[in-house]
């Protein structure tokens, strides 16, 4: 049964002051899934959807912060999603299970690129003695290519989701380590198949379990 996300009749509810008031403004964004019963795939399928940060009218920036899982039938729920400053106090407090805080580093890679498309033109010193063709070879000296290092797109982010304790067992642990090293077997936060992979989890007793995924460099 395919995933079904729509935002819920009435959305968003919340309050707007004035940023000078230092409390900020927050509202909660309702979307209802269909589909599936697990949390974890309803909450990706909203983290998908909802937008990362809102701008409000008085140009407040509100971030997301939180997402909030409710059952409401099978294979069916109802997740809110707050945004609020990110002075806000609740930005300071401790999340409850269900929260789901992400960072991302858009900083670009590096590659050496060794061989060009195609060679647009040659100049030689002496007429005489005619450029040599090096088959699309860049920074070639003589003896060596050396190439050239250039800006390539990447994308490394990671979630950090809280838990109850409880739900931290060790069959879970040992799920998440054969995972390590994997890519997504299929759509997952807006990601096609194969484009996210899986560098592993950490967490401590009732402390959050931050997990980490890096998006493979686009190749040229």
């Amino acid at each position: 049964m395919p995933i079904t996300v729509y935002e819920k009749h009435g959305s968003p509810d919340g309050r707007f002051v004035n940023p000078v008031d230092g409390a900020g403004s927050s509202f909660t964004y309702t979307y209802v899934v269909m589909g599936t019963s697990n949390v974890t795939t309803a909450t990706g399928a909203v983290a998908a959807a909802a937008p990362l940060v809102y701008l409000a009218d008085d140009s407040q920036v509100l971030v997301r912060q939180e997402f909030i899982p409710k059952v409401t039938g099978p294979d069916s729920w109802e997740i809110g999603v707050r945004y609020g400053t990110e002075d806000d106090r609740k930005s300071h407090e401790t999340p409850e299970a269900g929260f789901w805080r992400f960072s991302f580093d858009t900083t670009g890679g590096t590659h050496k690129v060794t061989q060009s498309l195609e060679t647009i033109h040659r100049v030689e010193a002496n007429p005489a003695d005619p450029a040599p063709d090096v088959k699309q070879a860049i920074g070639w000296d003589g003896k060596n290519v050396n190439g050239v290092e250039i800006v390539v797109p990447k994308l490394e982010f990671s979630i950090t989701a809280y838990y109850q304790p409880a739900s931290i067992t060790s069959d879970y642990m040992k799920n998440l380590a054969r995972k390590t090293g994997r890519t997504n077997d299929g759509v997952w936060l807006g990601f096609a198949e194969g484009e996210v992979l899986y560098m592993g989890s950490t967490g401590d007793g009732d402390v959050p379990l931050a997990s980490g995924a890096r998006v493979k460099p686009i190749p040229i």
